[in-house]
């Protein structure tokens, strides 16, 4: 399956292209009961489920990765 997950808890350095912008970042995984959390899976669900709900069980058991670009320090 994917691997790019893994490699980025390796390396977190991500290029964030914008038009013709580019922007250092570095991918921070999403842990733990956060209030984004919730809002990431209904937007996960409407774009690729047609609307259907995905279960915080996916999340919490880390069968599900979600990830936050931040600039990088």
């Amino acid at each position: 399956w994917k691997q790019w997950p893994i490699e980025a808890l390796k390396d977190p350095r991500a290029i964030l292209r914008v038009d013709d912008t580019l922007y250092p970042r570095r991918l921070v995984r999403i842990e733990g009961d956060l209030p984004i959390v919730e809002p990431l899976l209904e937007e996960l669900g409407r774009k690729y489920l047609g609307g259907a709900a995905i279960e915080q069980e996916h999340f919490t058991s880390g069968n599900l990765w979600l990830f936050e670009l931040v600039p990088r320090s």
